[in-house]
């Protein structure tokens, strides 16, 4: 008896291995997140561009520079929402049980992050300001 697999995952992302063609594609948003490039993937839902994005992200586990965080966003429906996912990912991308880890989580803690939306875009802001627990806010 055989038995008959789909080689194409549908959800998550493995390795190279599973992920099929779109070099081109690969190289090209490769080359705008070295060069820090905004760029926008857009196409109808199912088609891979959250494998896509995770393919990238694999390949550039190499860059010393460069830590990737992945945030889907989609059924996010209010800010406290956004925050949550956006410090889960943080979370997951820097556990504090690592010596990095506890020195990314250190140096958060000091800041107090002030999120915004642009009125006319909806997209978020956000501004870090230094926070000093034992200093006395000036009047």
């Amino acid at each position: 008896m055989s038995v008959d697999f789909n080689p194409f995952l549908e959800r998550g992302y493995r390795s190279p291995a599973y992920f099929c063609d779109r070099e081109e594609e690969t190289q090209l948003l490769i080359d705008y997140i070295k060069n820090r490039t905004n760029v926008t993937l857009f196409a109808f839902r199912r088609l891979g561009k959250t494998g896509l994005i995770k393919h990238c992200f694999y390949k550039l586990k190499k860059e010393k520079n460069l830590i990737c965080i992945y945030v889907d966003i989609f059924d996010t429906t209010s800010k406290a929402e956004f925050i949550n996912k956006l410090a889960t990912a943080i979370y997951a991308t820097f556990p504090p049980k690592n010596k990095l880890g506890k020195k990314v989580w250190q140096a958060i803690q000091s800041f107090r992050p002030v999120i915004t939306f642009d009125e006319l875009t909806g997209l978020p802001s956000v501004t870090l300001l230094l926070h000093n627990p034992n200093s006395k806010p000036i009047p």
